[in-house]
């Protein structure tokens, strides 16, 4: 066979059957229930003129990841080898590692790696920390492990899909980052020690630390949590808040139980508020809108209070039985939860739901000494919009859809 195959550096050469068992051999050595033969064959390499070595390595790796099973878990490790050895190919441009201040450097000079960082460490210490790094570690991935890593974490061009960075390099750079402004005594030992708990997996960050920490948008926040008040400047500011957080890469809670129950009177009258709904809508859709760059859709959970007006049909919002204009299915909710309730419950009793416009105190009460106090006094006022439920079937409701929907 006279057939030629081309390099990952773009150079021709004869096929050699040899160099995909050697490889193979290398992905299966030491790992039981395992066959270099089966890899081989599963791969159904159709080699050609000018197919590419990465072409054939790519279906090396799909023929063991089709080859896990329950009753042969081993190709997870076979195929996460494999997947390793062509990252560190394409990143690496060899099977060696470059020296971290080598890697850091180019990685800078690229706009891959916030260059704020070498104002903060001296080269000495970069070498220091570069000691630091075990890249035997990136075979502790199985194949899932590691492609999730790969399409989610690394650092990459989203457009391209070329990947910039391997699983230790990623690890250490995160830490290194991440305590860049802790003392200088004492500086290295924590970053050893984080990039250890999570290089070994004892630790499991949130995407927004993983893919954002070390790059040039300084993404380090992983949650942001938005108070929303009773003022249409508020909850216009809330959107855009919901926005700008979502495309910086976090999660949102936004806490809505201060907006005023629907049916509540504007200005003496002359409007009728909408209600929690529309709102929720608007928050859905700026999530929804956004992506955390490039990563995955933004989330964000709504909490409000159990004592809210609009408590009962703000639970359903996620149910299917309604229709688009009265569910919000997109975000996630969450219910405020005290004592009194709990004891309404237990006892049977009702509980009396609020427009939180006309008992303001009730809110500023919440989570303090006073609340069950505050709250009595305000079921004994006379107010335009209260009502009062069976604090049993409430709980019901909350629970059931917790049930249907895994989360509320």
């Amino acid at each position: 066979m006279n057939i030629k195959v081309k390099k990952r550096n773009g150079i021709s050469e004869k096929f050699n059957i040899e160099k995909i068992n050697k490889v193979i051999e290398w992905a299966v050595n030491g790992l039981s229930d395992v066959s270099l033969t089966d890899v081989e064959i599963n791969a159904k390499i159709n080699i050609h003129e000018g197919i590419t070595t990465k072409e054939i390595h790519n279906l090396l790796i799909e023929s063991a990841a089709n080859l896990i099973s329950v009753e042969k878990p081993n190709y997870q490790f076979v195929a996460g080898r494999l997947l390793n050895y062509q990252l560190r190919k394409d990143v690496w441009k060899g099977k060696h590692a470059p020296r971290l201040s080598e890697f850091l450097n180019q990685g800078i000079k690229n706009k891959i790696y916030d260059p704020v960082i070498l104002e903060n460490y001296c080269e000495d210490e970069i070498n220091k920390i570069g000691e630091f790094i075990d890249h035997e570690r990136d075979y502790n991935f199985t194949y899932a492990g590691i492609k999730q890593l790969c399409d989610k974490y690394l650092i990459k061009d989203r457009v391209t899909g070329k990947i910039y960075e391997t699983p230790q390099f990623a690890y250490i750079l995160i830490s290194t980052y991440a305590f860049a402004n802790y003392p200088v005594e004492t500086r290295l030992s924590y970053i050893r020690k984080f990039y250890d708990a999570i290089s070994k997996h004892k630790i499991n960050l949130p995407t927004p630390v993983m893919a954002g920490v070390r790059t040039c948008s300084r993404n380090y926040a992983s949650c942001c949590l938005i108070g929303v008040d009773d003022t249409k400047d508020s909850i216009t500011a809330s959107a855009t808040a919901v926005s700008m957080a979502t495309a910086n890469r976090c999660g949102i809670g936004i806490d809505v139980s201060k907006i005023r129950a629907i049916g509540s009177p504007i200005k003496n009258g002359e409007v009728v508020h909408t209600g929690l709904i529309p709102f929720l809508k608007i928050y859905e859709s700026s999530v929804k809108a956004w992506q955390q760059n490039g990563l995955r859709g933004g989330s964000a959970t709504c909490n409000i209070q159990w004592w809210h007006y609009e408590i009962e049909d703000i639970v359903v919002l996620k149910n299917n039985a309604g229709t688009d204009d009265n569910r919000v299915r997109k975000l996630d909710y969450t219910v405020g939860m005290s004592k009194l309730f709990y004891d309404r419950v237990l006892k049977d009793e009702d509980i009396t739901l609020f427009n939180n416009a006309e008992v303001p105190e009730l809110y500023e009460a919440w989570g303090t000494k006073d609340f069950d106090k505050v709250y009595k006094e305000c079921e004994s006022k006379k107010l335009k919009l209260k009502k009062k439920v069976s604090a049993r079937k409430l709980f019901s409701l909350i629970v059931k859809e917790r049930v249907v929907f895994f989360r509320q």
